[in-house]
């Protein structure tokens, strides 16, 4: 089964390498300030600055976290889409 170019068209990404690049940065900025806000609320204040390696930590583990949301997003997508394909031709036969 062959799907329509706009079909495909519709979901290649449009962002050129320099917007993902501006885009990754304030995505990052967000991560960052959220993990200093995190730790600070919940050991005080000033504590995320003296501890730069569990604001790095927290920040790979957002990174993680929401790459991992991503994928089992996409993943499932193409499971429902490969499941409407196989109705479709067995409806067909």
């Amino acid at each position: 089964m062959t799907i329509a170019t706009s079909h495909q068209e519709m979901f290649k990404p449009t962002c050129s390498y320099d917007e993902a690049m501006e885009q990754a940065t304030g995505t990052m900025q967000t991560y960052f300030c959220k993990a200093v806000s995190t730790v600070d609320a919940e050991f005080g204040e000033g504590y995320a600055k003296k501890n730069p390696h569990l604001i790095s930590t927290l920040t790979s583990a957002q990174v993680s976290d929401f790459n991992n949301c991503v994928i089992t997003k996409a993943l499932w997508e193409i499971a429902e889409a490969i499941q409407r394909n196989a109705e479709a031709i067995y409806e067909q036969s």
